[in-house]
C-alpha cells in the first residue's frame, strides 16, 4: 500500500482586483468576517505575528478555531503561516500544518493560490482534507465575489475588540514561534515589554482572544516552544 503524503490541499482562483487588496482580505478582520464567515480574528501580519481565526456553529458546521504563527508577510505577494492548528469545537486538535497564500498579477486580474499541508496521513486527516478541499473552493469563490463586488461589512464591536487585542496602535508585537494559542494571543496583545493582559492559562483560543481584548481572566502564562511546520 502506498504511503500517504499527509495533508496536501492546493486551490487557486482568478480575481479581478489588485493583489494588495486580495491578500489584505486574509488578514483584515472585517474582510474575514464578510467572505470567510469568521466571527473573531486576531491577526498580526508580520514575522512572528499571531494568526487566530474563530468560526461559530452554523448549518451543521460545528465551528472551531484555526491558529498559527505568521512567518512571512509580503503585501500583495505572500502570506505564510506555520505551526498552524485546527481546534474543532468538541474535538481533538489537528496539526501542525502550514498555510501559504500567494498572489500574482494575471493580466488585469490577480491569481490567488492557497496551499495547506500537514505531515500526518491518518484517517482523521483524510476526512479533514476532504472537508478543507471543498471548503477552500467555496471560500475562494466567496472571496472572488467579495473583492469584485466591493462588499464591506459595517464596523462591529467584535472588530473593535480585535483591533485592541491586535495592538493596532502599538509597535509590532513580539510573539514566540510555536507558542500555544493562549500564549500567542497574550504576547500579541502584550507587545514587547508592556503590562501583561489577564488571560486565563490554558484557555481555548476563542476564550483567550476575548480575554486578551477585554483584559479579563487570570494571569498571563509563560511562553513555551512548540515545533513548527515546514512548507511542503
Amino acid at each position: 500500500m502506498a504511503k500517504s503524503r499527509g495533508l496536501r490541499v492546493d486551490n487557486a482562483v482568478r480575481i479581478t482586483g489588485a493583489p494588495t487588496r486580495v491578500l489584505a482580505a486574509f488578514v483584515d478582520p472585517r474582510a474575514l468576517a464578510s467572505w470567510w464567515g469568521v466571527v473573531r480574528a486576531v491577526t498580526a501580519p508580520r514575522p512572528l505575528g499571531v494568526y487566530a481565526l474563530e468560526w461559530a456553529h452554523a448549518d451543521g458546521f460545528a465551528g472551531g478555531v484555526f491558529h498559527g504563527t505568521v512567518m512571512e508577510f509580503r503585501p500583495g505577494r505572500e502570506l505564510f503561516v506555520a505551526n498552524a492548528w485546527w481546534l474543532p469545537a468538541g474535538g481533538e486538535p489537528l496539526g501542525p500544518m502550514g498555510l501559504e497564500v500567494t498572489c500574482a498579477v494575471d493580466g488585469p486580474a490577480t491569481r490567488v493560490r492557497v496551499r495547506q499541508n500537514g505531515a500526518d496521513g491518518g484517517a482523521r486527516w483524510k476526512r479533514y482534507q476532504d472537508d478543507v478541499t471543498f471548503g477552500w473552493k467555496a471560500s475562494l469563490d466567496a472571496l472572488k465575489q467579495y473583492i469584485e463586488d466591493g462588499a464591506a461589512p459595517p464596523p462591529s464591536p467584535e472588530a473593535g475588540r480585535t483591533q485592541a487585542a491586535n495592538g493596532a496602535d502599538r509597535p509590532a508585537p513580539r510573539v514566540q514561534p510555536g507558542a500555544p494559542c493562549d500564549v500567542a494571543v497574550t504576547q500579541a496583545a502584550n507587545g514587547a515589554g508592556g503590562p501583561a493582559p489577564r488571560v486565563q492559562p490554558g484557555a481555548p483560543c476563542d476564550v483567550a482572544v476575548t480575554q486578551a481584548a477585554n483584559g479579563t481572566g487570570g494571569p498571563a502564562p509563560e511562553p513555551s516552544p512548540r515545533a513548527g511546520t515546514r512548507r511542503g
